[in-house]
């Protein structure tokens, strides 16, 4: 066991021989639900002086009494071996069938070794709930489940790797005494981990990792219950798939009922973008990422270049691969200016044809952006069947854009060739932190149309991976 895992452990322990229960907390339970426990919309309440929190609508008495209890919650000690996922409730959909419930990465101040939590969010009313982390330990992404409830959250050590650390699964419990439940699984401490993804059934963990041989990269499966791992694919021979040292979002998507993993990748090295499927369980228990995987999404030149600047959101039932295309043009009667043109793209996922280049566009926004601006985009979740995408864009002044290196969450951004503006180099830094007037929008789009959800307007420059549905 290595330090880290025993300080981890330690903590956890400490912690759970402490924690014997937790006051109530307040999520509006879907119609049909029960609402015994009370209206969570009742309540208001705030987290110190952050200005992410939304206040909630309740007089200010109420506030005072709520935020004492707000923060405060269940840490179950050791895996729960009769399930992680709860039974089946009753849910409420947003528009497109977004589902209702998320959880995301909060990050921290950014001061010295301020660790990341989580916030637990309603889609449909956009109410939330912080959950710290334990002591000594930073979340850095997270995963979920389909029945809208459950979600395992990576987290390593405060200031350190991000890429070294424990799973810990979170419940959402709408309308009962507990209603955030956080607690430590059965899967022991991984290494170089670049993304997770938790199975419909909330059954399996597919966890992408630099193997143990150098320039190894492989797929493990996990049981959730026990931790054991299952499956195994690997490679050292194939270009890179992901980043090395780096937590990556939309890697891994679980499709086809839990029967397969969709891969996506993009290797720097050759600029060759790429969905790939494999097929689970192993007969073997072991098995090669490329010999035995399948390609089902791998576009042409024209396409690469469109969609390289956003990560790829694959469907669940893997026949649909979004991203955000992004193009910047020049128009020769505007000095100074620069054309800005996103479409989020729907294109189709097949092993007969993976290099079509046909899609449909679920919507696109076009903005003439002077110099001094910076535009961002993203896709962060897709309908089943791909007619309806959940994305994002921003805008934002800024008095000059230089290239800068990489966080190790992502890339940073870079310049353009003609005025600066940011857009046609690298997407996907933490602009809100810097830019506190940057104009975020983010809501479903279908076939032409926008429609607006009350998320947090940090939500596209989160950490990679930093959100789940």
């Amino acid at each position: 066991m290595t330090s880290t895992e025993d300080r981890a452990r330690a903590a956890m322990r400490a912690i759970g021989g402490t924690v014997q229960g937790a006051p109530p907390l307040r999520l509006d339970p879907a119609p049909g639900e029960s609402r015994s426990a009370g209206r969570w919309a009742r309540r208001t309440w705030r987290r110190g002086n952050s200005p992410r929190m939304r206040s909630w609508l309740a007089p200010a008495a109420a506030a005072a009494v709520v935020v004492t209890v707000a923060v405060t919650l269940v840490l179950v000690r050791g895996p729960q071996n009769d399930g992680v996922v709860p039974p089946p409730a009753l849910t409420s959909f947003g528009p497109g069938g977004v589902p209702r419930y998320y959880v995301a990465v909060e990050p921290g101040t950014g001061k010295g070794d301020s660790p990341n939590g989580l916030l637990a969010g309603d889609t449909v009313t956009g109410q939330t709930i912080p959950v710290k982390p334990p002591p000594h330990m930073s979340f850095r992404s997270v995963t979920a489940a389909a029945d809208d409830r459950t979600f395992f959250a990576f987290a390593s050590q405060a200031g350190g790797t991000g890429t070294t650390g424990l799973w810990f699964a979170l419940v959402l419990a709408p309308g009962t005494q507990n209603m955030v439940t956080l607690a430590s699984t059965a899967i022991a401490q991984q290494s170089g981990v670049a993304a997770s993804a938790l199975s419909a059934s909330g059954k399996y963990l597919a966890v992408a990792e630099r193997g143990p041989a150098e320039g190894q990269q492989r797929v493990v499966v996990f049981a959730v219950d026990t931790g054991r791992p299952l499956d195994v694919w690997s490679t050292k021979t194939a270009p890179a798939i992901w980043l090395a040292e780096s937590v990556q979002q939309n890697l891994l998507t679980w499709i086809d009922g839990d029967r397969a993993i969709a891969l996506s990748g993009y290797a720097a090295a050759t600029s060759q973008a790429s969905v790939r499927r494999l097929s689970f369980p192993l007969p073997s228990g072991h098995g090669d990422l490329i010999a035995d995987s399948q390609l089902i999404w791998s576009p042409p030149a024209s396409t690469q270049l469109a969609c390289a600047l956003s990560p790829l959101v694959v469907s669940v039932d893997g026949t649909s691969i979004a991203c955000a295309a992004t193009s910047i043009q020049v128009p020769p009667t505007l000095s100074g200016s620069e054309q800005w043109t996103t479409s989020w793209r729907v294109y189709q996922a097949s092993v007969r044809d993976p290099a079509s280049t046909k899609y449909t566009v679920a919507y696109q926004v076009t903005k003439q952006l002077q110099a001094n601006v910076i535009a961002q985009s993203q896709v962060l979740w897709a309908s089943p069947s791909g007619s309806a995408v959940l994305g994002a864009w921003a805008t934002a002044s800024i008095p000059s854009v230089s290239p800068s290196p990489s966080s190790g969450n992502g890339p940073s951004i870079g310049t353009s060739t003609s005025s600066g503006i940011g857009t046609s180099t690298a997407p996907m830094v933490l602009v809100s932190g810097v830019l506190p007037g940057a104009v975020v929008h983010v809501g479903v789009m279908s076939h032409g149309t926008f429609t607006p959800l009350r998320l947090p307007r940090d939500i596209l420059f989160l950490p990679n991976g930093g959100i789940a549905w």
